[in-house]
């Protein structure tokens, strides 16, 4: 049985994926570690879809992060023309000025956070009834007042959080289209013949391109003799890793990128309604 992408080579496994025969080469080269003992070998397109498919997470995750941002952006707006009108009364909320001039400081950042002050207020007081605590509203009342004062805390930290997410999210992305490039420019290497095939074939150099004979030709190249890889660094759920290897015959270091994990989701249980209180059905995330 032949590779499915070297046609002139045996196959020796077939992929883990799709079940496509592969070559030893492609054995060794589309691998993918998914944990410390579990290795996945692909065939050549299934490996680029593995990588299509971490690029379509990023594009994803930051898709999700710029419209965070907007929201932020917005909210900062939003609330310092609130601050304003309070402060000077132009009518959209005060007619007459108050100068509380810590309005336009404040609810800037309160509002520019204020679906986050939302959520967690939301889940510590599903956390305070879940735990059975004979006061919940007081203790989500408590809750409010100093997620309301750390509010200017949260919205600069969102805010610059949000900027290096979309930074380090093109720059995951970037690495992977062009990952993806030198994928295909190596498979497409490795398909061309090798002197001995070409001269077989027709008796042309393959790369001088003069008459020769088999007896002319030259003793190819015996490759690496790769040893164990070693991991330099683990794959995360956004970024891929790292583990290099020594060849035995020459000592050159051979790195090979471990795609990223990507993300689990977490089932998070709901909690059933009473008589007079709704409940809350399980969520994810």
């Amino acid at each position: 049985m032949s590779c499915v992408t070297h046609e002139k080579r045996d196959a020796v496994y077939q992929c883990d994926k799709c079940g496509a025969p592969i070559c030893r080469q492609c054995y060794d080269d589309f691998a993918l570690n998914e944990g410390e003992d579990d290795e996945t070998h692909l065939c050549s397109e299934c490996y680029k879809e593995a990588v299509r498919s971490e690029i379509a997470e990023v594009r994803s995750l930051k898709g999700m992060v710029i419209r965070e941002f907007v929201f932020i952006i917005i909210g900062l707006i939003v609330g310092l023309i609130l601050g304003l009108d309070i402060c000077f009364g132009f009518g959209i909320i005060m007619d007459e000025p108050t100068g509380m001039f810590i309005a336009i400081i404040y609810l800037p950042f309160i509002v520019g956070s204020l679906l986050t002050i939302c959520k967690k207020v939301y889940y510590k007081h599903q956390e305070a009834r879940y735990n059975g605590d004979s006061s919940p509203w007081i203790t989500t009342l408590f809750n409010i007042i100093i997620y309301l004062l750390i509010a200017p805390i949260t919205t600069i930290g969102r805010f610059i959080q949000r900027i290096i997410d979309m930074v380090r999210l093109n720059r995951i992305m970037q690495a992977d289209s062009a990952f993806l490039v030198r994928v295909d420019e190596y498979i497409a290497q490795s398909l061309q013949p090798t002197m001995v095939e070409a001269a077989a074939a027709g008796g042309i150099g393959a790369d001088l391109g003069q008459e020769i004979s088999l007896d002319d030709i030259a003793i190819p190249a015996l490759g690496h003799e790769i040893g164990t890889f070693t991991r330099v660094s683990n794959p995360t759920c956004t970024q891929t890793g790292l583990e290099t290897s020594v060849c035995t015959r020459c000592g050159e270091t051979i790195e090979r990128v471990i795609p990223a994990t990507g993300h689990t989701e977490e089932v998070l249980p709901g909690t059933p309604a009473t008589c007079t209180e709704a409940g809350l059905s399980d969520g994810v995330r």
